[in-house]
């Protein structure tokens, strides 16, 4: 009678802690993935910002006609935003919590944003691979910079020019 009351126990113990696995481990794995699934997609946001920054201080430091070509590559739907006070390059990627911002300092402050077809923001840029265009295209004295997404592809223009 002992040896079938201990086995019993036993079955009954085994069966407890099997159905306390299958109800907390799903709950602890999929914070977890969702946590590592962000890290990720901030740290692509890490590495697209400074690449962009790069390339744009890369033209800045260069002269008239210079231009740098970059990829950048998201698994996530993003944004991008050039501020001028202080210089700063943004780009916010979402993830399960929102849109999470990675900023940069930029060396070149833009003026006059939002003339002939170019912007300061671009939203809702989907996920993929994408050409980064930068280029120090004078356009007369005339002074206009910003950014724009044409044929997938990002076009971003800077032009010291007349302040």
């Amino acid at each position: 009678m002992r040896g079938q009351s201990a086995v019993e126990y036993m079955f009954i113990l085994s069966a407890v802690l099997g159905i306390f696995a299958a109800i907390t481990v799903p709950q602890m794995v999929n914070p977890a993935q969702k946590a590592s699934k962000d890290t990720f997609l901030v740290s692509q946001a890490r590495e697209a910002v400074n690449a962009i920054a790069d390339a744009i201080n890369g033209v800045y430091a260069n002269s008239e006609g210079a231009v740098v070509t970059e990829v950048v590559s998201l698994d996530s739907g993003w944004k991008l935003r050039i501020d001028n006070d202080p210089p700063k390059l943004g780009v916010g990627i979402s993830t399960s919590s929102g849109t999470e911002w990675v900023e940069e300092n930029l060396r070149y402050g833009f003026y006059n944003l939002g003339l002939g077809g170019l912007d300061n923001y671009i939203p809702n840029i989907p996920s993929g691979s994408y050409i980064v265009v930068v280029g120090w295209i004078s356009g007369g004295g005339e002074g206009i910079d910003g950014s724009a997404l044409d044929d997938g592809k990002i076009y971003i223009r800077i032009d010291p020019g007349v302040r």
